[in-house]
């Protein structure tokens, strides 16, 4: 598997750095198959390899208790809350995956059938999304020009539904004057 040219398959050939953990390449060497065999050479070529030194410290207990795999800790310390630095994170961890599906922005990259799959977006991001689109509005944070465009759609719903009660009131009158002759 050619994971730097499936890369830009799934990811449309984006700019990115690609970063991983000392402790991910440790674990890729212990690991048979072919698979993390390529994983861990694509880790030792391509991307810049993060030492321990450069991994935030838990700021809870309850991050590090999430599971007791040293790798996923430093997974989950490395994107912290709502994932600030945009990491994109490629895990065959089924326990890590669903730990980060809670976790807003961070998109989940696996292989199945020697295919790479980027996962759809998870609820919690779509939370995410929906509730910084409502602070827009109640924040006041959204341009005059945003709000003008959304007064001027809500008030064409509110004519369009205008005239289409009329036009369903107006069948009913046509329908019920047949009915009575």
């Amino acid at each position: 598997i050619n994971i730097r040219e499936r890369l830009d398959i799934v990811l449309q050939n984006e700019k990115m750095d690609f970063y991983t953990t000392r402790s991910i390449i440790d674990e890729l060497r212990s690991l048979p198959g072919e698979v993390f065999k390529s994983a861990r050479q694509f880790g030792l070529d391509e991307c810049t390899i993060l030492e321990k030194d450069d991994i935030p410290s838990s700021s809870s207990s309850s991050e590090s208790a999430a599971t007791s795999n040293i790798v996923s800790n430093e997974i989950i310390r490395l994107i912290s809350s709502q994932n600030d630095s945009h990491y994109l994170v490629a895990t065959q961890d089924d326990q890590l995956s669903s730990i980060l599906r809670d976790t807003p922005n961070v998109p989940l990259l696996r292989i199945g059938q020697n295919v790479l799959i980027l996962e759809a977006v998870s609820a919690a991001t779509r939370r995410w999304a929906s509730r910084k689109e409502t602070s827009k509005l109640l924040d006041d944070a959204i341009t005059s020009d945003e709000r003008a465009f959304a007064t001027a759609l809500r008030k064409r719903k509110r004519k369009n539904d205008q005239e289409e009660e009329r036009r369903e009131k107006e069948r009913r009158e046509r329908e019920m004057g047949r009915g009575g002759r």
